[in-house]
């Protein structure tokens, strides 16, 4: 039965708007494949996707394995239940970043997305984590923490095999980021002695554990560079994780994309007013740090227009 958009449920809104968002990225993929001329599976447009395929028969009827895939880069669907969050706009920056990540996860290191506040270091981590139907579990860090507490985070994402994303890791002091580099090492470790053959003998040490890493693991950090209050990386722990410039997310594409999943026709005329408005301002008022024209300033002055708009549909 039909229903009017603005007669929908809370749930049922958040469930269109989320398909919205992907569709409407689907359709930009399918475009760059078409202006391409990406005709074959083998050709690098392609490639570079994040796909799902159903794994060969197992000749086991009742066990269907799905098998997610971007460029070298092969794991199980995870089917961890996610529930109804919403969805991430996806732009250029969005897939370079997923490209990096899951190629950061073929090579048995963790990924470091780095950059200024507001350009979607967790938020793509995350949405990454609900592409492959994983659990991301956020950790905020800060120079109160130490090795023991580290170490526990690390034993129980490591054996759930659930990915953890430190956000801010550079705010933890010198003298314990020296000590859990030898407790990350060993978990990658282990998990590239475990892939391939689950039954290997990969024991990780950590504080008075013993156990092997789950093959599904991830790790994760976030950096804020050029703050007060925060330390270098020492070289053998950077060299463990694989960095992701994220600087200037593409503003015209996340209004445009929320504003049609609010059921705003025009969105694209709409969402180039939005961008130039903030542009201006942003070079014409005087710099307050009460002035913010970040990403999160976009996306709330256009979830402002979808409450208005749902409130006045015509």
């Amino acid at each position: 039965m039909e229903q009017r958009a603005d007669k929908l449920s809370d749930r049922d809104r958040k469930k269109v708007e989320a398909m919205i968002i992907m569709e409407e990225h689907n359709r930009d993929v399918i475009d760059k494949l078409v202006s391409n001329k990406s005709i074959h599976s083998e050709h690098f447009e392609w490639k570079s996707q994040l796909r799902y395929e159903k794994e060969a028969e197992t000749g086991n009827e009742n066990m269907m394995r799905i098998i997610c895939s971007q460029l070298n880069f092969e794991r199980n669907y995870g089917y961890e239940y996610q529930g109804n969050n919403g969805r991430l706009v996806v732009t250029g920056l969005t897939d370079k970043a997923y490209m990096t990540l899951t190629n950061a996860l073929a090579l048995f290191k963790g990924g470091a997305p780095q950059g200024p506040a507001g350009t979607g270091k967790t938020e793509t981590t995350k949405d990454l984590g609900k592409n492959l139907a994983t659990f991301v579990i956020i950790q905020n860090c800060s120079d109160q923490m130490d090795h023991n507490s580290l170490g526990t985070n690390f034993c129980g994402l490591a054996q759930e095999g659930a990915w953890g994303c430190f956000d801010e890791f550079n705010r933890i002091t010198l003298d314990v980021l020296s000590v859990i580099t030898t407790m990350i090492k060993e978990i990658l470790d282990s998990i590239r002695k475990r892939t391939g053959n689950p039954n290997a003998a990969a024991p990780v040490h950590i504080a008075d554990a013993q156990f092997s890493a789950e093959v599904d693991t991830g790790l994760f950090i976030t950096m804020n560079p050029g703050y007060a209050g925060r330390t270098e990386l020492p070289d053998n722990l950077a060299s463990l994780f694989r960095p992701v410039a994220m600087m200037v997310p593409d503003f015209f594409a996340i209004a445009k994309n929320i504003l049609m999943s609010k059921g705003f026709q025009k969105n694209e005329e709409l969402s180039k007013k939005i961008c130039t408005v903030y542009d201006l301002m942003q070079r014409q008022l005087s710099r307050q740090d009460f002035y913010d024209f970040s990403t999160r300033a976009v996306k709330s002055c256009v979830l402002a227009c979808g409450n208005i708009k749902r409130k006045e549909p015509n």
